[in-house]
C-alpha cells in the first residue's frame, strides 16, 4: 500500500484509538451505564454555537439508548455549562474526570477552551473529543480532533477559485467583501483593520488594504444586523440590501436564468420595476446635459491646463492622464 496523507492518519487515528481503548473499556466494563460528559458554553458570548451542540448531544444520546446503547449499555449524559469563561472549563472538566469519573467527555468550542482542559484529562486519561474545526498540531493518546483544519478547508476552495477566477484576479477587495470586514470589525470592536491580500497567478503580488471605520459607522451597522435578525426571529422576509455587495451576491446566487420560466410581479415589484425606468431615464437625460455642459467647457478651455474662477481659484482642469488622453476633471 502506498503511503499518502490520507492513509498516514487512517493509520494513526486507529493505532492512538486502540492505545486509548482500554482505559475507556476498562471504566465501561466496571459501571452500569457509560458516562458521557458535554462541557460546551450555553451561556456568555459562546452560547449561539454551545446550545445547538448541546441540542445536538442530546439528541444523539436518545438515538444511541433507543438503539440498544453503547457497548451493550445505556449513554448517561451529563452536560455543563462554563459560560463563555476558561476558569469553569479547568473546573468543571477537573468534576468529570475525578468525582464524575465520566468515560468521555466532549468539550470546547474554542482552541483556548481546548487548550486549558487537554492537560487535565490527558493526566487523568480521560478519552476527550474536540468537535470544531481547530489550527491543526493537536496529537495526544487520549485526545481526539474531529474538526477540520484551515488546510483541510481549503483544499478543495483553492484550485476552484484558482481556476474559475485566478487569470482575470487581482490584489483588490471585492465591494461585497467589505460588509464582511465591518462585520469583523463589530464584533471584535476594532476601529481598524489590515487585510493582507494575495495574488498567486502568474507573477505572484501582495498588496496591504487597510480598512477604517467610524463608531457610528459600526453602531450603524449592529443596527442593521438587530434589524435584520428580528425578521428571521419572526419568520419574515427582511427588505432587499442597497449596496453594491447584495448586486453581486444576487448575481452569484442566480447566475443563469432558466427558459420558459416567468415570474409574476406583485404591487411593489411593480413599483420597483417604475421607479427603475423613470431613474434610467432620469440618468440618460443628465449624461446627455453632462455632455453638454462638459462640451462647452472644453471649447472655453481649449489649449488651457486649468480653468479659474473670478477669484483666481482652480475649478477645473483639462489634463492629460497617464495614457496620454485629455481628461475634463471638476473640481
Amino acid at each position: 500500500m502506498s503511503i499518502n496523507r490520507r492513509n498516514f492518519l487512517k493509520s494513526t487515528s486507529a493505532a492512538a484509538a486502540a492505545v486509548a481503548a482500554p482505559a475507556f473499556i476498562g471504566r465501561a466494563q466496571a459501571a452500569d451505564a457509560l458516562k458521557m460528559a458535554v462541557i460546551l458554553d450555553q451561556t456568555g458570548g459562546l452560547d449561539i454555537y454551545g446550545r445547538p451542540m448541546v441540542d445536538a448531544s442530546h439528541l444523539a444520546v436518545e438515538e444511541i439508548n433507543a438503539a440498544g446503547g453503547l457497548l451493550g449499555k445505556q449513554v448517561d449524559l451529563t452536560v455543563y455549562d462554563p459560560q463563555s469563561t476558561i476558569q469553569f472549563y479547568t473546573q468543571y472538566a477537573t468534576k468529570a474526570a475525578t468525582s464524575d469519573r465520566v468515560d468521555v467527555v466532549q468539550a470546547g468550542i474554542t482552541s483556548a477552551s481546548r487548550e486549558s482542559i487537554r492537560p487535565l484529562l490527558s493526566r487523568y486519561q480521560t478519552l476527550y473529543f474536540y468537535n470544531t474545526l481547530y489550527e491543526g498540531g493537536v496529537c495526544d493518546t487520549n485526545n481526539y480532533c474531529t474538526g477540520s483544519t484551515p488546510g483541510q478547508t481549503v483544499e478543495k476552495l483553492v484550485p476552484y477559485t484558482m481556476n474559475k477566477w485566478g487569470k482575470d484576479g487581482s490584489c483588490e477587495v471585492p465591494p461585497y467583501y467589505v460588509s464582511q470586514i465591518k462585520h469583523y470589525c463589530s464584533v471584535f470592536g476594532y476601529n481598524e483593520v489590515d487585510l493582507a491580500v494575495i495574488h498567486m497567478v502568474n507573477s505572484p503580488s501582495f498588496r496591504v488594504h487597510t480598512f477604517e471605520f467610524s463608531n457610528k459607522e459600526l453602531n450603524e451597522y449592529r443596527q442593521k444586523a438587530y434589524d435584520f435578525w428580528a425578521f428571521v426571529v419572526n419568520d419574515e422576509e427582511p427588505p432587499i440590501g442597497k449596496g453594491e455587495g447584495t448586486k453581486e451576491m444576487l448575481r452569484q446566487r442566480y447566475p443563469m436564468a432558466e427558459t420558459g420560466v416567468h415570474t409574476v410581479a406583485n404591487d411593489g415589484i411593480l413599483e420597483a420595476v417604475t421607479a427603475y425606468g423613470g431613474i434610467k431615464t432620469a440618468i440618460r437625460e443628465m449624461k446627455s446635459d453632462q455632455t453638454e455642459f462638459s462640451n462647452q467647457i472644453i471649447r472655453h478651455m481649449e489649449v488651457s491646463e486649468s480653468l479659474l474662477n473670478p477669484q483666481g481659484e482652480e475649478i477645473a482642469t483639462f489634463k492629460n492622464d497617464t495614457k496620454g488622453v485629455r481628461r475634463l476633471t471638476i473640481k
